[in-house]
């Protein structure tokens, strides 16, 4: 399919009364490649050219509903849906022969938070065979294989192609980090919206933001599909106030970024790890007392959390791997290896 330009479409769709004879395969790949929907075949067709139209500043389409379903009529123009390309079957009714059985090892989706400084992206650098798309500066002092510091979202983009289309021989894609990708995703938000400034426009400068990481996410999907490749993501922490339904709030430990997309991100992935440090001073007596502070007389570990409670966002979908471990690469790394493909391992609900 050739892709149509933003020119070539208005031109092509006020040419006539037929739109210019664009389909709705085009409108469809137009929508992803401008960052306007992620999955637009599973949208009502009609929704997904007004938002075309919409993004392109021409008037809007309204409904009218269709018959017999094979086309999607809007006012005088009418975009036709595809059918089903020569050679390709229809998808056929689920049966009992078709039930998948036992484990299916695949390659992990990790989210690391935590504060700076405390060796998030050493972690991941221990990681099987990484490869860093940089988000933010700072990974100077880490022998590790790296791109160059995207400095837009379609530099990122650009390099999950690269992963995905040219040979090599990297296992796992960290990008680092979350945050600092949202930085680089809301100006293509703002713009995607017609807007000045992600927080106008009633939230659809947030809808966007959200659909164009939702992008980001089906690029890391066919690197885990097709390529097989580890997904790591990196975030800095913050500290966010939770309501509690029951009454009350408490404050949380959470990855540093828009409740949108940690939200997407927090649903998407494995395991959520909380990188901490433990804190304790000794009396006297070189005796441990509770926590206190960090003072140069104390010890200070660091360690990674797996389990989610009231006062950290942390989460695990693997039976086998510990509450809390140190932050230890080498360590982790190996015994997730082992849990995944551990012919007895069971996969938590």
């Amino acid at each position: 399919m050739t892709e149509i330009t933003k020119d070539e479409f208005i031109e092509r769709w006020n040419s006539n009364d037929e739109g210019g004879g664009i389909t709705f395969d085009d409108v469809a790949e137009c929508a992803v490649r401008w960052g306007i929907c992620s999955r637009p075949k599973i949208r009502p067709p009609h929704k997904v050219l007004n938002m075309v139209l919409r993004y392109l500043g021409l008037p809007e389409q309204p409904e009218e509903t269709d018959t017999e379903g094979e086309t999607t009529t809007t006012n005088s123009k009418t975009t036709t849906n595809p059918q089903p390309p020569e050679g390709r079957k229809e998808n056929k009714p689920m049966t009992l022969a078709r039930i998948i059985k036992g484990i299916q090892p695949e390659p992990f989706r990790l989210l690391v938070h935590g504060t700076e400084g405390i060796g998030k992206s050493t972690f991941a650098a221990q990681s099987p065979d990484p490869i860093f798309i940089q988000t933010e500066d700072g990974l100077g002092q880490i022998d590790a294989p790296k791109f160059p510091l995207a400095q837009s979202l379609q530099e990122v983009k650009d390099n999950l192609d690269a992963l995905l289309n040219e040979q090599h021989d990297y296992k796992t894609v960290v990008i680092d980090s979350l945050d600092w990708l949202e930085k680089l995703i809301v100006p293509d938000a703002v713009a995607a919206a017609k807007l000045d400034a992600i927080t106008e426009g009633y939230g659809k400068g947030y809808a966007m933001l959200a659909s164009l990481f939702h992008a980001v996410i089906d690029q890391l999907n066919r690197l885990r599909r097709e390529r097989k490749m580890n997904i790591i993501f990196i975030a800095h922490t913050k500290m966010e106030k939770v309501e509690n339904p029951s009454g009350g709030s408490y404050d949380q430990f959470a990855p540093k970024a828009d409740k949108r997309v940690t939200g997407i991100a927090k649903e998407w992935v494995d395991i959520i790890g909380f990188a901490h440090r433990k804190v304790t001073s000794k009396d006297e007596k070189g005796k441990a007392e509770r926590p206190t502070g960090f003072t140069k007389e104390s010890g200070c570990d660091r360690f990674i959390r797996f389990d989610s409670t009231p006062a950290i966002v942390a989460k695990n979908r693997y039976s086998g791997l510990p509450e809390k471990m140190p932050l230890d690469g080498e360590a982790f790394f190996t015994a997730l290896w082992s849990i995944i493909h551990h012919p007895n391992n069971e996969e938590k609900s």
